[in-house]
């Protein structure tokens, strides 16, 4: 239940879109079989090397910096080996036999990879790092990759990589059908990838141990190593969405290399573990599925999303809840400017000028604990809505986060809207929910009149990267994506406290 005697508001942080994973756009060789896709990069330079995450490797301080990347590679590939040994027999019923054909860092100096005949030039896998079936390899880029991942992004990101591509190999031994689609496999290597993840969170290793801050990069990763916008599932290339790369990842660090083996049935089945979202028209297929940010051009964002967030919940709170939806467009709907300072909405019992409007970017106001009708929701539209909607994100993470406003506002009317983790967590639900309507218009009785373009969903995991809810006990963004798609997927049954609805 809501705090009383007290005014309560909800901050959104500062935008970290950060790489983690190396990206494989392909080569020249069909043998390869690559970890990233040919997404985004926009990656930023934060050095994080000195990251959390634990890497107990005998005098790595003493090996050469341009060596070093190798050492945690052989240590993380070793990791990933003995993770196999136990596991395979568990979930595919045979005994496991190691990759035979070595690992190979390679360089524009250095032997060419034995992958293929003649093998692919530098040129060709640079910058990579990838399986190669034909002689059962993994190789890596030494001198443009793996070391600039370790400089920028620290040392789990190297981690991942090599999961990612030993999960490779190991579709090679389960047997995996050859005819499946590039996205089902890649799919999988990425369900692997965190199966061997969640094997290390939970202590598996005396080597290599997880960071929470490791998990919430990876999140990030995913945004630059997402397919392009509008890459259909069916692409010979395709590797999957942020949301699509994700979740599978979640799948396997939730519930374990068994789950991510039963991919294979979904996809020969005729099923999918992605949603596969096309353009609604040629026009927003131009637009870049984006629509406009001024809010006075007619199908401005801020307008749509108001109008289907309106609907959803007046159609949804009676319907799951049994309560009647309060209104909150336009009367309590509040943007501001912090330079204008007149225009910074005033919350009775906060303090907010325009340094702290500014650092808030987002927030909603419980003006009347015994009345949710006088709540309000408010937005920085100077600073974050334009950051929002610039590139790489769009018009839906500018929706999301107005998404979860109403969320919090939707908690207060329920009496589910008291601080802490679990009600932050089912804030990002009910978004995931509402989401889910834009994209499966049969979630709701009335269509809310607005659908998902490609790539919005990638948008809403960038846009959650931004919510901070400035709470000791916060749930890490991981978790909280990890909520998001709960509610996207299992709609809001899902989402529920067992808490009464608040009062008025």
């Amino acid at each position: 239940m809501g705090t009383r005697g007290r005014r309560r508001r909800t901050m959104v942080g500062a935008l970290i879109v950060v790489g983690v994973m190396a990206a494989c756009g392909g080569s020249a060789e069909e043998a390869l079989v690559a970890a990233g896709g040919g997404g985004d990069d926009d990656r930023r330079d934060d050095d994080r090397r000195d990251q959390e995450t634990e890497v107990d490797i005998e005098d790595l301080d003493e090996v050469d910096p341009d060596d070093q990347d190798d050492a945690i590679i052989e240590a993380a590939l070793t990791e990933v080996e003995a993770y196999w040994e136990d596991e395979f027999p568990e979930v595919y019923g045979d005994e496991f036999t190691p990759v035979q054909g070595g690992f190979f860092p390679y360089g524009p100096d250095r032997e060419p990879v034995p992958c293929g005949s003649p093998p692919p030039s530098y040129e060709e896998v640079a910058g990579n790092a990838f399986y190669c079936p034909g002689v059962d390899l993994i190789a890596w880029d030494t001198d443009n990759l793996t070391n600039q991942l370790l400089d920028t992004f620290g040392p789990f990101s190297l981690v991942i990589v090599m999961a990612h591509e030993y999960a490779h190999a190991i579709q090679v031994r389960a047997e995996v059908d050859p005819r499946l689609p590039t996205i089902a496999t890649e799919q999988q290597a990425d369900c692997l990838a965190g199966a061997f993840t969640g094997f290390l969170a939970d202590g598996g290793s005396d080597v290599l141990s997880v960071s929470e801050d490791d998990l919430d990069a990876a999140v990030a990763g995913f945004l630059t190593l997402r397919d392009q916008v509008g890459t259909p599932a069916d692409d010979p290339a395709a590797h999957g969405s942020a949301f699509d790369r994700v979740g599978a990842f979640q799948d396997g660090f939730d519930q374990g290399a068994a789950r991510c083996a039963e991919y294979e049935r979904i996809y020969v089945s005729g099923d999918s573990t992605v949603v596969d979202i096309p353009f609604l028209s040629q026009a927003d297929f131009d637009a870049g599925g984006n629509a406009p940010f001024d809010p006075d051009v007619e199908g401005n964002i801020f307008g749509l999303a108001l109008t289907s967030l309106e609907s959803y919940w007046s159609q949804s709170l009676p319907t799951q809840f049994g309560v009647d939806f309060i209104s909150i467009s336009p009367g309590r709907v509040e943007p501001y400017f912090p330079s204008q300072e007149d225009t910074i909405p005033e919350c009775e019992g906060e303090d907010i000028d325009a340094e702290r409007a500014e650092e808030l970017g987002a927030f909603v106001c419980e003006a009347d604990p015994d009345d949710p009708a006088d709540d309000f929701i408010a937005w920085d539209q100077e600073n974050l809505m334009p950051a929002l909607y610039e590139e790489p994100l769009g018009d839906f993470a500018v929706a999301s986060v107005i998404a979860r406003l109403y969320s919090q506002a939707v908690q207060l009317q329920l009496g589910t809207g008291n601080d802490g983790q679990a009600a932050g967590l089912q804030a990002d639900c009910f978004t995931g929910a509402w989401a889910a309507a834009l994209a499966f218009p049969d979630r709701v009785p009335e269509n809310v009149g607005v659908q998902i373009s490609p790539g919005d969903l990638d948008e809403a995991v960038g846009a959650f990267l931004t919510l901070d809810t400035d709470e000791e006990d916060q749930a890490t963004a991981f978790e909280r994506v990890a909520a998001f798609r709960s509610g996207f997927f299992d709609n809001l049954p899902a989402c529920e406290l067992g808490t009464e609805p608040a009062d008025g």
